[in-house]
């Protein structure tokens, strides 16, 4: 008989990600990922090693929290559009938001959340969040990116939000949406598109520690 967290990890890992996990489009959310682990993604090769319990639950509060922010950015900008979603050939993605600045000009909001380690190293947005907003910014028109972290474990006092405004950067933009396109219509995993990754020889480092395909990866390598 499974116990009680085998059955939570169980139903926790059939929840579906908003950003969509059964589709064959390279995701605006894979922006700045490694090109095999998007190309696994996309061709529903099963996982070696699956997302841990404790990175569910993670997902899980972060889920939860991330609409809570959204609801707060319509309560101070009430003409916000929310999971703005586009389709571009083989690639997609979704806006957290979308909502019109003191300028009038469209504003993509990237919502994040981060624990303690990433909260007290953050001195900027990370690079991956910021290809991610920005493609969106792309495709949607907008010239401006709004990324927001939300620290799941602030203590009492502490401010839990950091907000960084910046201006879309339309060059690195499109070199990473044609990436991703690149990537989604790769028919095999011997794309010169997928050399030069991040690969630690024992695979438990960063960030292939991390991936659920890092068994499948050492093995195309053999």
């Amino acid at each position: 008989m499974a116990t009680l967290t085998e059955a939570l990890s169980a139903r926790l890992s059939t929840r579906e990600h908003p950003s969509g996990n059964t589709d064959t489009h390279a995701h605006a959310s894979e922006a700045g990922k490694c090109a095999r682990a998007v190309w696994y993604r996309i061709q529903q090769t099963p996982a070696s090693h699956p997302h841990p319990l404790t990175t569910l639950l993670s997902f899980t509060i972060g889920s939860h929290l991330h609409l809570a922010l959204q609801a707060a950015l319509v309560d101070l900008y009430p003409d916000t559009q929310l999971e703005v979603a586009w389709q571009q050939g083989r690639v997609s993605g979704h806006a957290d938001a979308l909502y019109a600045g003191p300028h009038g000009h469209q504003i993509v909001a990237e919502i994040k959340t981060a624990g303690p380690f990433a909260w007290k190293y953050m001195t900027s947005p990370k690079r991956e969040h910021v290809l991610q907003a920005s493609v969106n910014a792309l495709v949607l028109e907008a010239l401006s990116i709004h990324i927001i972290y939300l620290n799941i474990a602030a203590k009492s006092g502490e401010d839990p939000i950091r907000e960084f405004l910046l201006p879309m950067d339309r060059v690195a933009a499109l070199e990473e949406f044609n990436r991703l396109a690149r990537v989604a219509e790769a028919p095999e995993l011997v794309d010169p598109e997928f050399e030069g990754r991040f690969v630690h020889p024992d695979f438990d480092k960063f960030p292939c520690g991390w991936c659920s395909w890092r068994g499948r990866c050492a093995e195309s390598d053999e």
